[in-house]
């Protein structure tokens, strides 16, 4: 059996300068993401990276679509 799942996530800086933020996604099950709006990085069995650069007072966003199946 097996799962289609979306996600989107936005992250928002309230600072003036820019930052580099890591989102870690955890997915447990035999796992693949199929579409994604920037590249990321599988760290592990279970970890999906994310490095979004947010620019100062303001926001990012990345999305994907992942399929679990168990």
């Amino acid at each position: 059996s097996s799962d289609l799942s979306g996600y989107e996530i936005v992250i928002s800086n309230a600072r003036g300068d820019d930052a580099v933020v890591t989102v870690d996604e955890q997915h447990s099950g035999d796992w693949a993401v199929l579409d994604e709006s920037q590249e990321g990085e599988k760290i592990d069995a279970s970890t999906y990276r994310y490095s979004l650069r947010v620019p100062g007072e303001g926001s990012a966003k990345v999305s994907y679509s992942v399929r679990v199946s168990w």
